[in-house]
């Protein structure tokens, strides 16, 4: 138990000295102007690199649980995960191509 509390606090400490050095540094970008069309467009293209190489890795861990494993709940996680991988990628292209508008008008 003492240990479960150790790590869970832990975490929680993490998670709370990642958001005030990101309040900080967004903060500061913004004073200086560093977010601009290049860093948004630096910033997208990164985004979709590591977009693609996740859904990779996704594949590769789920295919090695798959023959290492069987049915386990790890195979079942990953295929959760894969899941949710593909429909969030799915709606974030029908976003940004419009699509979701286009959906939300013709119901109307």
């Amino acid at each position: 138990m003492s240990n479960l509390l150790w790590a869970s606090s832990g975490i929680f400490l993490a998670i709370i000295i990642q958001l005030i050095t990101w309040y900080f540094v967004r903060r500061n970008g913004q004073k200086k102007y560093l977010y601009d069309e290049r860093h948004k467009q630096t910033t997208s293209f990164a985004k979709a690199t590591a977009w693609n190489v996740s859904f990779v890795v996704i594949l590769v861990a789920w295919f090695i649980i798959a023959v290492v494993e069987g049915a386990s709940l790890a195979f079942f996680l990953f295929t959760g995960v894969y899941i949710i991988h593909t429909i969030a990628f799915g709606i974030a292209i029908a976003f940004e191509t419009g699509e979701l508008v286009k959906l939300n008008k013709s119901e109307q």
